[in-house]
């Protein structure tokens, strides 16, 4: 996928968030809740394509559906920056980060699966703190 491209997803998602932002009047916690349920939703849609074995891995990595994961990460991380100390917090996301790159570097459809599981815990955490 192109630079351009990407900016393009990226752009559309930080509008996203900003008028989600605006509308709720969301504190960062809850500006970090809902790209993560955002990123729920790119993940598990992602997954059901992954699941389809006729379509390539290397296809599934370069689509928007994936690049949008990548986008709402990069975003989530930025907007975690801004929270107030939360201990579990850096280990939960590293977690989700790390599958999130190795399934990049390996293309292994198994380990994308234990994305779900990393984000499940992830927005257990922050919906708990809320």
């Amino acid at each position: 996928m192109d630079d351009r491209r990407k900016t393009q997803l990226r752009r559309s998602l930080e509008r996203e968030l900003e008028a989600h932002a605006s509308e709720t009047q969301c504190d960062p916690r809850g500006r970090a809740l809902w790209l993560c349920v955002q990123l729920d939703n790119y993940v598990e849609r992602w997954l059901a394509f992954c699941a389809m074995p006729g379509i390539p891995m290397v296809s599934l990595l370069n689509d928007d559906l994936f690049a949008m994961i990548g986008c709402g990460a990069v975003a989530f991380e930025d907007t975690i920056r801004l929270l107030p100390d939360d201990h579990e917090l850096p280990a939960r996301w590293a977690r989700f980060s790390a599958v999130l790159a190795d399934v990049q570097a390996t293309k292994d459809r198994v380990r994308a699966g234990e994305l779900r599981g990393a984000l499940a815990e992830l927005q257990t955490h922050l919906a708990g703190e809320l």
